[in-house]
């Protein structure tokens, strides 16, 4: 029988070199296919790796954005409620104040009453000493003030500001917003 004589291992024919270049032209084409989709698959990672960390840097900026945020609004509340506070307390002194004038005004009037009361007894009472006439009738009657003695005009003002130290008493308890003093 007789065989085909078998090619030597190191040399190759030349089907079998096209094959191989065939193969190694394939591969390099592969490759090069490969290298170019590698590239673009990088590009495209690290691309969403920028993404990622920028996305990191602007949640901690919206975070601190929104407790700088709730930190102004705290801020806000407490500073309106010191202002409301504070017109509460400007109220209350306006009124005080006012109330504090009609006391006083009330208190030198009668004071004056007073005093005129005790001039004009030590007049009477000199008068009635040393003149030998007689004083004239006073008028009496509601309408009539002109001979009313000033004990009789300073007892309504005496009630009024008795009623007005009541009143005064009822504000001491507005001394702060809240009802406390």
């Amino acid at each position: 029988m007789l065989t085909a004589p078998r090619p030597h291992p190191l040399r190759a024919t030349a089907p079998a070199l096209k094959q191989q270049a065939a193969c190694e032209t394939v591969a390099r084409v592969a490759d090069a296919a490969v290298d170019s989709l590698n590239g673009d698959m990088r590009r495209v990672w690290q691309n969403q790796q920028r993404l990622e960390t920028e996305m990191r840097a602007l949640q901690r900026g919206s975070q601190q954005l929104c407790a700088q945020a709730q930190a102004w609004v705290h801020m806000y509340g407490s500073f309106h409620g010191a202002l409301k506070a504070l017109g509460d307390v400007e109220n209350w002194a306006d009124v005080l104040r006012r109330d504090m004038a009609l006391v006083s005004g009330t208190i030198d009037i009668v004071q004056r009453a007073r005093a005129s009361e005790a001039q004009q007894r030590a007049n009477e009472e000199d008068e009635e000493v040393y003149s030998p006439l007689a004083l004239p009738a006073r008028p009496e009657g509601p309408d009539s003030t002109l001979g009313a003695s000033p004990s009789t005009l300073a007892r309504p003002l005496e009630a009024e500001m008795q009623a007005l130290s009541v009143r005064a008493a009822s504000y001491g308890s507005i001394g702060s917003a809240d009802g406390r003093r």
